[in-house]
């Protein structure tokens, strides 16, 4: 018997909430979710994995793929970069029942080949793309990457030096604006896969109403729509480090292995509660604000007519 293949795709962006789609589609019992949530496999030919920012290299490095895909593959992993065909099929050995299977990368909205990729393979794939206000969203990555010290210095500074990068991709660098300009990227999902193929969802959407948000992704998979997950728990919730100590945990490749990667969701929750903030974060400023909508202003009225959805707000 063949290893069933992934039939959906929960496609980007970073910081835009696929994170917890991930897990209200994992928890629903006609849905299998890739146990590695971004295994960016579909994405593999448009990343140089010798240009990735040393942190981020020495953490894909530090993950062993093989001894993961020899043992029970159920342990949830955050991310991994899959670029073989036989390796990637062993994350869905484990599907029984369900009827809708898929995984999240959020590379492959951004990735120039990603859509085509899918197709080639599965042109029946459903594909769910989330958006968030491009100007958040860079911020929030900004958050992230502060948390993870791959930037350091004002939300401004992190912005120019991010944008002196010559041909950004991803893992070089943050892209905090590149991964912002959505309307060719989502563009190249409706010119590669049919429209009734394709759902999109906003950030703000799933912000202000999860529930109604999630049964709208239920019915478009066709599985059943009065599931209910739960919607107690934040997942990826921005946040810093307490202290210097905390900080140099989270970022310590070994200590990350030991316990962060390995204790299950809600066991994570509450040790950041304990060793993390979510208050005093960094503030974006009017002028770093009002530069970043003018920057995505063109790009957000393209999108608007794309997706037939009002993003007034994100103009305002």
């Amino acid at each position: 018997m063949s290893t069933p293949l992934p039939n959906f795709f929960l496609a980007g962006t970073v910081k835009s909430g696929s994170t917890s789609l991930y897990y209200f589609l994992d928890e629903h019992p006609g849905i299998y979710m890739s146990p590695i949530k971004e295994p960016h496999f579909f994405s593999a030919g448009d990343m140089n994995y010798d240009q990735f920012r040393p942190l981020i290299k020495k953490r894909a490095e530090s993950f062993d793929l093989q001894a993961y895909l020899r043992k029970n593959v159920k342990r949830k992993v955050h991310r991994a970069y899959i670029t073989q065909w036989d390796d990637y099929i062993q994350l869905f050995r484990d599907v029984k029942n369900e009827t809708r299977i898929g995984e999240a990368s959020t590379s492959y909205l951004w990735a120039p080949g990603a859509a085509k990729r899918i197709h080639d393979r599965i042109p029946d794939a459903k594909i769910i793309i989330v958006l968030r206000n491009p100007v958040e969203r860079a911020f929030s990555h900004y958050l992230m990457d502060i948390k993870n010290e791959l930037a350091s210095g004002s939300f401004s500074e992190a912005l120019k030096a991010d944008d002196a990068i010559e041909k950004p991709s991803w893992g070089k660098c943050a892209m905090y604006v590149q991964s912002g300009m959505y309307a060719s990227q989502v563009q190249r999902y409706y010119d590669t896969f049919p429209e009734k193929q394709i759902l999109v969802v906003l950030f703000d959407e799933l912000k202000k109403d999860p529930a109604n948000t999630v049964q709208l992704i239920y019915r478009f998979l066709d599985v059943d729509p009065s599931f209910k997950p739960d919607f107690s728990v934040k997942h990826n919730a921005s946040f810093l480090p307490a202290g210097k100590w905390s900080g140099r945990m989270i970022n310590n490749i070994f200590l990350r292995k030991l316990v962060i990667d390995r204790v299950g969701q809600k066991v994570k929750e509450p040790l950041k509660k304990i060793f993390f903030k979510t208050t005093g974060l960094p503030v974006m400023n009017e002028e770093e604000k009002s530069a970043l909508h003018r920057t995505f202003e063109k790009d957000i009225v393209s999108l608007q007519k794309l997706i037939n959805k009002d993003l007034s707000p994100w103009l305002r």
